[in-house]
């Protein structure tokens, strides 16, 4: 191979041998600028130009952005990496590499990349260089949420990369647990955000020895409160005295609220901030409105002040960069059964309802009524003694979805808010003939990882029936076609956005992709739309329970 590569993107040539970026320039002022700013830069002139050249590091691709040049393609990744396939199966994405080769070449920096674009892939490439080509020292620490532990992050460093030992610093016994583990020579060690404070102490010991040199924390939204306990004992091993050379931030969303994003880069690159108090960084982006202390609204220019702090930023959109399958969506209607209609009714007009068998169904306080509507409109509802879980007949609404289950060529992910609610339709489908997982919050660990691995490897289960909370972080669950909204996931509009978004990655074969809201009510109906349209979901609950207490005429 020639030691001359050309970068395509910018025509720069990299003269591999003697370490070199050549520069070719033809402006004038643009190589002033240079001569200005680069004091270690040599020029030579060259026919109608000047053959600017500086040394291969960090810090010129840094100069040179600065200075407004593309650095894309120049990243010394690009050619002193050998891009390993991601979990042993996929060969690296165009994508995928330009982020790794970004991240690389910054110390802190920010990857915004949107979700089920490969971000965990990229990282584990660009950790493996710092490691392997770089000589960073000390292992790599992953945050991540419980659910990404085992079944995203553990799983792509053992398959990408097979001779780097990896350990998942959660479960077992406790703190002592916890401490045997990160004691234990790892390339990389991964704990959840909530494990960060019981190990605080060790893993600042394992900071100032050097036995950490890298972090990543998955998701940032975690860290959007500088005032937490969590963001603070983060801070602490990520920015103490001893601070760790190399974090990386990941969120494919983060918002436009600028509150939090203070946090996000005070925990992975506070230099870039103006200033060091969250309310002088809210006066800086924001203006009262009202009287009250809560109401504050963004200043026109709030936008670029947060793109121009939560730099360096990488940000592939995954519309631009993948070709997937086209997403339908669909309302399905189905009606409530007379059992069900009658308890609806009756819990509308007077809060309380009595089921043919006697039982009561109560909403306890006017708040809790939307909660009781929707959990009617199932099939099942809390008995007021708030333990005996109500099981109304629902045919109309299970044959709905038996036909929905029929009509999809590959797996099918139905969503439920209510544990009752997913019990009752696990069992009803497994008397159908269908082979049925579920994960809720009552399945944790290993075991919901490994309900996680089958669905998406094997051929059972077919049916994976989840609370929306425990697939809103990194989950996969492209073997699925179909993914069924069993009622509104009132859980909030955050974690409908992401679990919208589990079918939707690079793993997906099916020509078309469904999502399909179920919905027997206009209640449902109306918190679906709004939710489409981008309503927050306590906004939703408020609008519904006004009119549902709404005196009739």
């Amino acid at each position: 191979m020639s030691n001359l590569l050309v970068v395509p993107e910018t025509g720069v040539i990299i003269d591999r041998e003697h370490n070199n970026y050549i520069l070719k320039v033809t402006d004038t002022g643009v190589l002033e600028r240079l001569t200005k700013n680069i004091p270690y830069l040599f020029t030579q002139p060259y026919q109608d130009m000047t053959l600017a050249v500086l040394p291969v590091h960090d810090d010129a691709l840094t100069i040179l952005r600065n200075l407004g040049f593309s650095t894309t393609g120049m990243e010394p990744l690009y050619w002193e990496y050998q891009c390993p396939l991601i979990e042993g199966e996929f060969t690296a994405m165009a994508h995928q590499v330009t982020t790794a080769a970004f991240l690389a070449s910054f110390k802190r920096a920010f990857c915004c990349n949107t979700m089920r674009t490969g971000k965990t892939g990229s990282v584990v490439m660009c950790t493996d260089y710092l490691q392997s080509v770089k000589g960073v020292p000390g292992a790599v620490l992953v945050v991540a949420t419980v659910s990404n532990l085992t079944g995203v992050w553990l799983h792509t460093i053992r398959t990408t990369l097979p001779h780097k030992r990896a350990v998942v610093v959660h479960g077992g016994v406790g703190k002592q647990d916890r401490l045997r583990k990160l004691r234990q020579y790892a390339d990389y060690y991964i704990i959840n955000y909530d494990g960060i404070k019981m190990v605080e102490d060790e893993l600042i010991k394992m900071v100032n020895d050097k036995r950490i040199g890298i972090a990543v924390l998955d998701e940032l939204t975690h860290y959007g409160n500088p005032k937490s306990q969590r963001f603070l004992s983060m801070y602490n091993i990520l920015n103490g005295k001893s601070k760790v050379p190399y974090v990386y931030g990941l969120t494919g969303s983060p918002g436009e609220n600028p509150l939090p994003i203070f946090g996000f880069v005070k925990m992975v690159n506070p230099a870039r901030l103006p200033c060091s108090r969250l309310s002088t960084w809210q006066e800086l982006t924001q203006f009262r409105y009202g009287r009250e202390s809560w109401q504050w609204r963004n200043k026109a220019d709030c936008p670029d002040i947060i793109y121009r702090t939560m730099q360096p930023n990488i940000r592939f959109d995954k519309k631009d960069i993948m070709d997937l399958p086209p997403i339908v969506r669909q309302v399905r209607d189905c009606e409530l059964s007379k059992d069900q209609r009658a308890a609806y009714e009756r819990m509308r007009d007077e809060m309380i309802a009595l089921t043919k068998d006697g039982e009561i169904i109560e909403a306890v306080h006017k708040a809790s009524m939307s909660q009781k509507l929707f959990q009617i409109a199932l099939g099942t509802a809390i008995a007021s003694d708030k333990k005996t879980v109500i099981e109304l007949d629902n045919k109309p609404r299970l044959k709905l979805i038996e036909e929905l289950i029929k009509e999809a060529e590959q797996k099918v992910v139905m969503f439920c808010a209510y544990t009752g609610a997913i019990d009752h339709y696990a069992k009803q489908l497994k008397a159908l003939g269908y082979s049925v997982g579920v994960v809720d919050g009552r399945v944790t660990g290993k075991k919901r990882d490994d309900i996680f691995q089958a669905f998406q490897n094997t051929k059972d289960p077919h049916i994976l029936i989840c609370h929306p909370r425990t697939t809103a972080f990194g989950v996969e669950l492209a073997a699925a076609d179909t993914m069924i909204f069993n009622g509104p996931p009132i859980s909030g509009d955050f974690i409908y956005e992401q679990a919208l978004e589990r079918l939707s990655s690079l793993k997906q074969k099916a020509k078309q992709i469904s999502i399909i809201q179920v919905v027997a009510t206009e209640e449902e109906r109306k918190f679906f739309a709004g939710l489409d349209a981008g309503v927050k979901s306590s906004e939703l609950i408020n609008d519904m329970f006004a009119a549902v207490t709404r005196p009739q005429k």
